[in-house]
């Protein structure tokens, strides 16, 4: 508990115009009903759909950091990983919800990770009377996780686990 909010701590600097960028972000353009112009402009809401259809067009760089200079090697495989992840399973939803957030708060976090686990089937075996059996067969399962992260709920913590 110390140190979470040792990182609440950390992040007033930006938490306190993080509200007023809400207000930005979502403000909607409401017209009064006989047609005079109301005070709410949305320009934020208008510069960020902006920004993420400019986004499409212009593939965003990620950047895969080590920590130290021992997972350099790990870094660059993640980095060349992503980027096959991208071309084989379509992964725009992710990265589009990621423009958004990226261009609503400045900075966005997508969590990656790997997920490697066993399954079992039953597979039909029809013999030769045409009779049914079933054949347990074990196989694995892997999957790329892509998560977007909500930048609100993120909490940087450059402390190491000693």
């Amino acid at each position: 508990m110390k140190r979470f909010a040792e990182m609440q701590q950390a992040r007033t600097g930006v938490d306190k115009y993080r509200s007023t960028y809400q207000k930005m972000i979502d403000a909607i353009f409401t017209p009064y009903p006989d047609e005079r112009s109301s005070s709410t402009v949305p320009l934020a809401s208008s510069i960020i759909e902006l920004y993420v259809s400019e986004a499409l067009k212009i593939q965003t760089e990620y950047i895969f950091k080590a920590e130290n200079s021992e997972y350099s090697a790990n870094a660059k495989a993640l980095e060349y990983v992503r980027k096959y992840d991208r071309r084989k399973n379509g992964r725009k939803k992710e990265f589009l919800e990621n423009e958004y957030i990226c261009a609503g708060y400045g900075t966005s976090v997508i969590y990656t990770g790997f997920e490697a686990y066993n399954k079992t089937q039953k597979d039909p075996i029809i013999g030769d009377d045409m009779t049914l059996t079933w054949k347990q067969v074990d196989y694995k399962e892997e999957k790329i996780i892509v998560k977007n992260i909500d930048i609100r709920n993120f909490y940087l913590d450059n402390q190491s686990i000693e």
